[in-house]
C-alpha cells in the first residue's frame, strides 16, 4: 500500500503505471484472501476482535481512504468493507483514530 499512497497521494503528478498495476492486482489478490477468511465470522479469528484484527484492520481501513483513490481498492468486496465498517463502529476505534488525526 505505500507504493500506492505514494503515486495516489504525495506524488500524483508522476504516475508510475506498472507500479500501480502491480501494486492494485497484490490488493485484489490480499482483498480476495480475506473476503474468503471473513466467510461466516465477523472477525478475522472468529466472533470475537483479537491482535490481528487491530493490525490488520487499520491497514484495510486506510485502503478504504480517499488518499487511496477514493477507496477504489475495496470497491469490488463488499465483505471487506463490511468488515471494515464492523471496526469502525467499535468505540475505542473511533477514539484511536480521532486521536490520531488531531
Amino acid at each position: 500500500m505505500e507504493l500506492l499512497y505514494w503515486q495516489w497521494a504525495v506524488k500524483p503528478e508522476k504516475p508510475d503505471p506498472q507500479g500501480i498495476e502491480k501494486m492494485v492486482a497484490k490488493m485484489d489478490a490480499c482483498m480476495k484472501r480475506l473476503t474468503k477468511a471473513l466467510e461466516g465470522r465477523p472477525f478475522i479469528c472468529g466472533d470475537m476482535l483479537t491482535a490481528a484484527d487491530c493490525i490488520l484492520g487499520y491497514s484495510v481501513w486506510a485502503a478504504s481512504d480517499k488518499m487511496f483513490n477514493e477507496g477504489s481498492l475495496l470497491k469490488d468486496y463488499p465483505e471487506v468493507q463490511n468488515y471494515v465498517s464492523r471496526l469502525e463502529g467499535r468505540p475505542a476505534f473511533k477514539k484511536a483514530v480521532s486521536a490520531q488525526f488531531q
